[in-house]
């Protein structure tokens, strides 16, 4: 029952961090998009 809950635990950060990468990296495009725009 622990392993399974560190396992879940473990994949849910990589979910998160996944996805805080993903907004980051799209704010990021949005950001460059602005200022080539300008």
């Amino acid at each position: 029952m622990v392993d399974l809950g560190n396992d879940t635990s473990t994949r849910l950060k990589a979910m998160i961090q996944q996805f805080n990468n993903k907004s980051w990296q799209h704010r990021c495009r949005v950001i460059m998009y602005h200022i080539k725009r300008q």
